[in-house]
């Protein structure tokens, strides 16, 4: 039993990419949306899903302790951009009064849905097939 026990974080942490996939398909209909509160829904749904992935303190700290936090993990330096940008524009959205756009909304959705579907890819190769792809990529 106790061997289950330690077991179970390790699949939760495996189905992360799936269940938070799931909820950001669920929650947005793309033809009603509402723009102000709906950035803010999802830069809360991918703050949820970085605490879990990266056990950082996402929920809690400022955009920019966050980026700092998540220079330290294996995370891409072009994701933790994408990540600043989504989350500071919709920082600015909450707080300002603001609204965003549509295009806006729907560029941060799809980056968010890609970084997710991104992790999850990675979680079904193995270390080196993932790095040599990495490499390859880059040249």
């Amino acid at each position: 039993k106790k061997n289950q026990k330690k077991s179970l974080p390790q699949e939760t942490q495996e189905l992360a990419e799936i269940r938070y996939l799931d909820e950001l398909r669920k929650t947005w209909d793309m033809d009603n949306l509402d723009l102000q509160e709906d950035f803010s829904t999802l830069s809360r749904l991918f703050r949820r899903f970085l605490t879990e992935k990266f056990k950082v303190r996402a929920m809690e700290v400022t955009t920019d302790e966050l980026v700092e936090e998540l220079r330290s993990t294996d995370m891409h330096e072009n994701q933790i951009q994408s990540l600043k940008e989504i989350l500071s524009r919709s920082d600015e959205i909450k707080f300002s009064g603001i609204k965003g756009n549509r295009e806006e909304f729907n560029r941060f959705y799809t980056l968010i849905e890609g970084m997710l579907e991104t992790f999850l890819s990675k979680k079904e190769k193995t270390p080196q097939e993932s790095d040599k792809k990495e490499v390859e990529e880059t040249q």
